[in-house]
């Protein structure tokens, strides 16, 4: 079911992608604010994240969902069984994944594009 992948795509945004793009700042944004999110909607995130309508749809589309309003919905369905880790331990988190990041290498680990 794709909202038992919701954390796996968020996270992997985050993994894969430069700091300041805006895949990473939309997934950044989602993950920081999982439980805030009760009526989000595509234009509310695009500007939070200044960004546009449009590069929210595809960052949906390529982690994965349908578009905005599946995300939405896989956000709204996680519930009580998407929780963040613990305020202590969420620097851990982030250094897993900058390390996870840092041991990929990243020319063996591009995809051609389609």
């Amino acid at each position: 079911m794709i909202y038992d992948k919701l954390i796996v795509a968020l996270l992997s945004a985050l993994a894969t992608e430069r700091e300041e793009t805006t895949n990473a700042t939309i997934a950044r944004y989602l993950v920081t604010h999982i439980e805030d999110l009760d009526d989000v909607t595509v234009k509310g995130v695009a500007s939070t994240c200044n960004v546009g309508v449009g590069s929210v749809s595809r960052f949906c589309r390529e982690t994965g969902f349908r578009g905005f309003d599946e995300l939405r919905r896989a956000l709204m369905e996680a519930g009580p069984s998407f929780e963040l880790a613990p305020t202590d331990h969420a620097g851990f988190v982030g250094a897993s994944i900058v390390q996870a990041e840092r041991s990929v290498d990243k020319k063996d680990a591009e995809c051609p594009r389609r």
